[in-house]
C-alpha cells in the first residue's frame, strides 16, 4: 500500500533524526523526556503497522496513531521549552511531524 509505505518511511526517518538530536540532550532530560519521545515515535510506527496487518482494526489504529502523534508534538515542544532541544531542531521536527499528521489525516479520512 502506497500510503503505508510513505508514512512508515517518514516515521522511520524521524526516528533516525530524533536519535541525532537525542544525543545532544542534557542527561537529566535524555532519559526522561527524550526517551518518552522516542517511545512515542515507535508506538506511532507500531500503530501504522497494525493498521496494515489487520484491516478490522484500521480505523482504531489510525486514530490511536494520530493521538500519539499529537502527544509527541506536545512532548517535542516541552523539549524545546526546557532547553533540551534547540529552536532550529524543534522547527525541523515540528514541520516534519506536521507533514506526517497530514498524511495520517488523509489516510484516516479515506477509511
Amino acid at each position: 500500500n502506497e500510503k503505508l509505505s510513505m508514512i512508515c518511511s517518514s516515521i522511520s526517518k524521524e526516528n533516525f533524526r530524533w536519535h541525532e538530536y537525542l544525543i545532544t540532550f542534557p542527561k537529566s532530560k535524555r532519559y526522561t523526556l527524550g526517551e518518552l519521545c522516542d517511545r512515542y515515535i515507535l508506538e506511532i510506527l507500531e500503530c501504522i503497522l497494525i493498521t496494515a496487518s489487520d484491516p478490522t482494526q484500521q480505523e482504531k489504529s489510525l486514530i490511536t496513531a494520530s493521538r500519539k502523534l499529537d502527544m509527541l508534538r506536545l512532548f517535542i515542544r516541552l523539549c524545546k521549552d526546557c532547553d533540551a532541544l534547540l529552536n532550529d531542531a524543534y522547527l525541523d521536527l515540528e514541520s516534519r511531524l506536521y507533514t506526517i499528521g497530514k498524511q495520517l489525516g488523509g489516510w484516516l479520512r479515506s477509511v
